[in-house]
């Protein structure tokens, strides 16, 4: 079964675990998700989500913002592809404020 990320805050959707606090029961694939759905840490709007995958992602350690290269973040106005080192050193961390410094690479052996 896949995960899906929210693109803003980085809270993860397990199909095998479902959003039982949401109506959404364990073993519910993403495709079949209501449309309605938003992600229960920021309220963000389901395509905000992305399939996760084996990109580098960088998440701030203040907030727990995540920007996955792969994905790319049309808020911040990067393409999908856009690699971290690309972004200028002045960046902002979008929800928190906190600069470039405080974002860390995310490992997650799972992948």
């Amino acid at each position: 079964m896949e995960k899906y990320t929210c693109g803003i805050c980085g809270w993860e959707y397990s199909e095998s675990d479902g959003c039982p606090e949401l109506g959404v029961p364990p073993g519910t694939p993403w495709s079949e998700v209501p449309g309605d759905f938003e992600c229960p840490e920021c309220s963000a709007p389901k395509e905000e989500f992305s399939k996760r995958s084996a990109g580098r992602i960088y998440v701030c350690s203040m907030c727990g913002f995540r920007y996955e290269e792969s994905r790319g973040s049309e808020k911040l106005g990067m393409a999908p592809g856009t690699m971290w080192e690309q972004f200028p050193e002045d960046f902002k961390c979008p929800l928190c404020g906190c600069g470039k410094n405080i974002f860390r690479r995310y490992h997650d052996d799972r992948h």
